[in-house]
């Protein structure tokens, strides 16, 4: 008898377990599917906020790029009238000394590298073949 009613109580309750069991892993999925579309919008808002920060640093990096060009034409500008100035004085006076040659030089070292030549490259090489007197 309690084989049979176990059967019985079975036979009852499998149409309610069809209908029980997909839906509690339905809702479990459901309820998975929202998670992970709700760490799928975090991580999304995350690399959104990412990519505005690499704009911004790219702007800066823009920015910073354009000031060194504007910084260094306009030391190349002050290397060339301060060359100008000193070789045309040097050649001026007929003579040089070693110090001055080697401030000269350093300075159109560093006027060419930032781009310079032309009329100072001529200048730099008439000095270059002064007398040299020693310093006094």
């Amino acid at each position: 008898m309690i084989k049979l009613d176990l059967l019985a109580l079975v036979d009852k309750l499998t149409p309610v377990l069809v209908v029980i069991i997909p839906s509690y892993f339905s809702f479990k999925s459901t309820k998975t599917t929202k998670e992970a579309d709700k760490r799928l919008e975090g991580l999304s808002n995350k690399i959104g906020a990412l990519e505005t920060s690499v704009h911004a640093v790219e702007e800066i990096g823009k920015e910073n790029r354009r000031n060194l060009t504007m910084i260094g034409k306009g030391l190349q500008r002050l290397q060339r009238f301060r060359l100008q100035e000193n070789l045309k004085k040097a050649l001026n006076r007929g003579y040089t000394n070693p110090h001055e040659i080697e401030e000269l030089s350093k300075l159109y070292e560093s006027y060419v590298e930032l781009g310079g030549n032309g009329a100072i490259k001529v200048l730099f090489n008439r000095f270059l073949e002064l007398e040299m007197k020693e310093e006094k």
